[in-house]
């Protein structure tokens, strides 16, 4: 599921620049809060036209100078058992994530290099990385899995094969793990938006009677 955050300006030339990855080996020690983010998500800063990401559109005419693309996914899997209720045959399905559960990787995109020496001041940056922060936020796992194990249990009824009731239960299984993880994302869609209707896409601060915790918690 990918999802974007941006920061544009309105009539200025398209200037395709150089393009490439902005290496952290590059770039000046992070302040202490921006270094544990760094740890805690998945981030890959670039700039430049040749690493544009792919959905950039936006209305009115104005361009993007900043945007952050998410992706996230799950792993799950299933354990099926094949149990008689009179002469009825019943598949009860249990789901678990997988391993890796839900991830969450971004792509934080500049049409121009920022300044390497004032990166972690810059203010496309400090945008950018808040988008980061709403989509890398631990509860959305944490809401994920208490989701899937209040249905994590499917039990379906057939005179079929077992190999059909497998391939039936697989089926139901993944449709109601992306139900959950649609949830998820939707939630983070509307906080990206949040964010960049508060701040006009990063033009302006959060206003002084919220902050990024509130939007967070749904409450801006």
């Amino acid at each position: 599921m990918l999802g974007l955050g941006a920061i544009c300006l309105a009539g200025l030339p398209i200037a395709r620049a150089q393009s490439g990855t902005i290496l952290l080996s590059e770039l000046p020690p992070p302040p202490v809060a921006i270094a544990e983010l760094l740890k805690q998500a998945d981030i890959r800063f670039c700039y430049g036209w040749q690493e544009k990401p792919s959905s950039m559109t936006m209305p009115s005419g104005r361009r993007l100078d900043a945007l952050t693309v998410y992706k996230m996914k799950y792993d799950f899997r299933t354990q099926n058992r094949l149990q008689r209720r009179g002469s009825r045959q019943q598949m009860v399905t249990t789901i678990r994530l997988g391993r890796t559960g839900l991830t969450c990787g971004h792509v934080v995109w500049f049409r121009d290099l920022p300044n390497r020496e004032t990166f972690w001041t810059n203010w496309l940056v400090l945008h950018e990385l808040d988008h980061v922060r709403i989509s890398s936020d631990p509860r959305h796992e944490k809401q994920f899995r208490k989701r899937l194990s209040e249905n994590a249990v499917l039990v379906q009824q057939s005179g079929g094969s077992v190999s059909t009731f497998n391939g039936q239960s697989q089926q139901s299984a993944k449709g109601r793990v992306e139900a959950v993880f649609r949830e998820i994302t939707t939630l983070v869609d509307i906080r990206y938006k949040e964010l960049d209707r508060l701040t006009d896409h990063g033009l302006r601060a959060l206003p002084k009677d919220t902050t990024l915790d509130a939007i967070l918690n749904g409450s801006p």
